[in-house]
């Protein structure tokens, strides 16, 4: 329909994609084929770890291996990775820069939201650290104007001057979880289709502790709706209540809350009270899902589970009374 849209506006005329028929025709597909999207893996920290020992240790690899860190640290779409230029109005064709700062990088990109600027600060170690990564790859491929992720030259020994197409990251992706043998519990070919250049945003939405709203502004996403499309978690709750430690911290922000409006709430809404949590078998989407609250690899006792559930729900209570 949008092909046939823009055919009409080639030729002088408007076709009207709200018209009674067209829209009766649509509303058919979807009652008939409509079915839910179809998601993307989540790269999550370890996996993103695996992933780069796959990488060589040459001037291609150093190039993935900054294209995976500040993919995932940036939260960054794949067209977004590869339309950056080393200064901002570098090349007619850049989506964005990068300013190398002393605590980390700062990218300014032209997403689909807009202009927005996203911050990378270092990592604890160079191995894993994006900044590190990005440094060392402009360095020794000598890059100090135009695109930062370029091809190279066919003995992999120099840059060239060409931008990588946003189809590099994908099939990056796709190798580079191939051969680290993620998700080794299904054939090879069904592991390839489950990882793309989506995957490494979604790892950040999926794997971030920090509050939502730093997700949704590093995503560059308009609402909250859509950042929460993208998190994903195969093995742990987002709120673990059988832990008391997130008992405490939860009791602690509400408690810090309360004390922040000086007093003038008069009361304090719990959503996590319901005392068993084992009933729950599938994800938002249908899927099914089993539970290690305990995170020793192994699906919960039901009876147990909810227990742990329970008591963690009661310490939560009375942590901030």
């Amino acid at each position: 329909l949008s092909g046939l849209t823009w055919g009409y506006a080639q030729r002088g005329e408007r076709l009207d994609r709200k018209d009674r028929h067209i829209a009766s025709v649509l509303a058919g597909i979807r009652r008939k084929h409509a079915r839910p999207p179809v998601q993307k893996e989540a790269i999550l920290p370890e996996d993103l770890r695996d992933m780069l020992a796959t990488l060589p240790h040459d001037l291609r690899g150093l190039r993935d291996r900054a294209i995976l860190l500040i993919g995932f640290a940036g939260g960054l779409r794949r067209s977004e990775i590869v339309s950056l230029d080393h200064g901002k109005d570098d090349t007619p064709d850049s989506g964005g820069w990068v300013e190398i700062l002393e605590d980390g990088v700062l990218l300014t990109l032209r997403g689909k939201t807009g202009w927005r600027e996203v911050e990378i600060a270092r990592g604890s170690s160079d191995q894993t650290c994006p900044v590190h990564a990005l440094t060392q790859w402009l360095h020794y491929a000598r890059i100090d104007f135009g695109p930062i992720f370029v091809a190279t030259s066919r003995n992999g020994l120099k840059a060239t001057s060409e931008r990588l197409s946003d189809k590099h990251v994908a099939r990056l992706i796709k190798s580079c979880a191939r051969e680290a043998g993620l998700r080794p519990d299904l054939p090879e070919a069904e592991r390839v289709r489950l990882f793309s250049g989506h995957s490494l945003r979604a790892g950040l939405a999926s794997s971030a502790e920090v509050d939502e709203r730093y997700v949704q502004k590093q995503l560059g996403h308009a609402s909250a709706e859509m950042t929460r499309r993208y998190q994903r978690r195969r093995d742990r709750f987002r709120l673990n209540l059988t832990k008391p430690y997130v008992a405490e911290y939860q009791a602690r922000f509400a408690y810090d809350t309360v004390l922040a409006t000086d007093l003038m709430a008069d009361g304090v809404f719990f959503d996590n009270v319901m005392t068993t949590q084992s009933w729950q078998t599938q994800d938002i989407y249908g899927n099914p899902v089993q539970i290690d609250a305990n995170e020793d690899g192994v699906a919960d006792d039901p009876a147990a589970f909810d227990a742990a559930w329970k008591e963690g729900v009661f310490h939560e209570i009375q942590a901030f009374r």
